[in-house]
């Protein structure tokens, strides 16, 4: 039997057509190394191959025995921990909304209602698409995505409050800063497109940056911008910390985020140095004592009378109320903890951080470079969307107060679910699509 007839037989076996491919070829580069072994040995050609091919085994079984590995799964747990948090997130905000804002707070809980039944649509969706498809299309789904929000921006947007992150599309609100945290995952598969190049590549990595932080930085979003920003930081020194690129690791690594923790810390003193509004904003967000920021001010109060079980002391007052009536969908954390207790506090963000886990694990772990970075992308948003929103909900510094299953709204809702949804599809085909082949080093002084 020759080696391509033994492979179509073997191939055949498998009922994941996506599977084919890729073990096909892996098997190949087996059988071929098998041969070069019977030709040194002194065997013909044909020989060679036809012993090679023996050494496989039986074609019928092996395929069989490979179908039951290569062949796509679903990560259940994480699937129910994510419904889990979904209808705690809910539940928790329509009794808080019910006990501080009155029946009037039951049109908002049937449109969030809408939009987690949209997210888990969006998440199935993106689950069953192979993930790969991302990937190779990673530049014009980002141009797509960038020439959107632009455009959208520009022709639909809408100022609400100062701000022109708003497009209306209908009836339908659209918040782009969040939108376009979409993004990294996609910036995760462009740089794995540049692995094996030198020092442009990681000048044109920097370059990608650029659109993403440019819209956001004109929506004003400061929030969105941080979490843009250092995603995109976490996943590029991931690709360069892999090897991905011939460059010297260790001195670009220290010159990148040397220059990150630089930057603010210049252009902080020029603020301050030039006084005005701007210093004034500035003095008031880096505020320690939450005298000078009504919103932190509130918050340390309403945790400072919490206690382990049940409600605390400040969280009966009228201020809590109030506070209450105007931020209650920012702070929901804190008001868990002031009014449940620490305890509850402590459990629900335990949960999310374990859900934060268990996606990291599936990435880190993952064979394909590809996939394990475009998860490594996803899991950094949806780590500094929690991170961010910790520090405002315990009073420590106020940035932005979304977090995933806490907060109200349907376009964070869709972001972080076609998040999820894309981790859950790397995960689904992990044992579909071959691992990569290794960057080997031009130079043995890379380091």
């Amino acid at each position: 039997m020759s080696i391509e007839e033994y492979l179509d037989i073997l191939t055949g076996q498998l009922r994941c057509r996506k599977a084919r491919e890729p073990v096909r070829r892996e098997l190949l580069w087996h059988i071929q190394d098998q041969k070069e072994a019977f030709l040194a040995e002194g065997m013909e050609e044909k020989d060679a191959a036809e012993a090679a091919v023996r050494e496989m085994g039986d074609p019928v079984e092996v395929g069989g025995a490979l179908d039951r590995i290569h062949r796509p799964k679903m990560a259940w747990k994480l699937i129910g921990l994510i419904g889990i948090l979904s209808i705690a997130g809910f539940m928790i905000q329509f009794f808080l909304r019910m006990h501080f804002l009155g029946e009037g707070a039951d049109g908002s809980s049937g449109k969030q209602i809408v939009y987690l039944l949209l997210g888990f649509a969006v998440m199935a969706g993106v689950c069953f698409l192979d993930y790969s498809w991302f990937g190779s299309h990673a530049r014009l789904l980002s141009a797509i995505l960038l020439l959107g929000s632009f455009l959208g921006r520009k022709y639909l947007g809408a100022n609400v409050n100062g701000s022109q992150k708003w497009i209306f599309l209908g009836g339908v609100s659209i918040d782009i800063s969040l939108l376009l945290l979409l993004l990294v995952p996609l910036y995760g598969a462009i740089l794995y497109s540049y692995r094996g190049e030198g020092y442009r590549a990681v000048a044109k990595g920097i370059l990608w940056m650029a659109p993403g932080l440019f819209i956001v930085w004109h929506c004003p979003s400061v929030y969105a911008m941080m979490v843009l920003f250092f995603s995109y930081l976490i996943v590029l020194t991931a690709a360069i910390h892999r090897g991905w690129f011939q460059i010297r690791r260790r001195t670009v690594l220290w010159s990148l985020w040397g220059a990150v923790c630089l930057f603010p810390v210049i252009q902080g003193a020029l603020i301050l140095g030039r006084g005005g509004y701007q210093a004034e904003r500035l003095m008031a967000v880096l505020s320690m004592d939450g005298g000078s920021n009504y919103q932190l001010d509130v918050v340390r109060r309403l945790l400072a009378g919490s206690h382990w079980i049940g409600a605390g002391s400040f969280v009966q007052t009228e201020t809590a109320g109030l506070f209450a009536e105007n931020l209650l969908g920012e702070y929901i954390l804190t008001f868990v903890i002031s009014y449940y207790g620490i305890l509850a506090g402590l459990f629900l963000i335990g949960l999310i951080l374990l859900l934060l886990v268990r996606l990291y694990h599936v990435s880190a772990k993952q064979k394909n470079q590809l996939g394990s970075m475009m998860g490594i992308g996803c899991v950094s948003v949806l780590m500094l969307q929690v991170i961010v929103y910790l520090l405002g909900n315990t009073g420590v510094f106020l940035m932005g107060t979304y977090c995933p299953f806490l907060t109200y709204g349907g376009s964070g809702i869709v972001v972080d679910f076609c998040l999820f949804g894309l981790v859950l599809s790397i995960y689904r085909y992990e044992n579909v699509l071959a691992p990569d082949k290794v960057i080997r080093k031009k130079t043995s002084h890379v380091c």
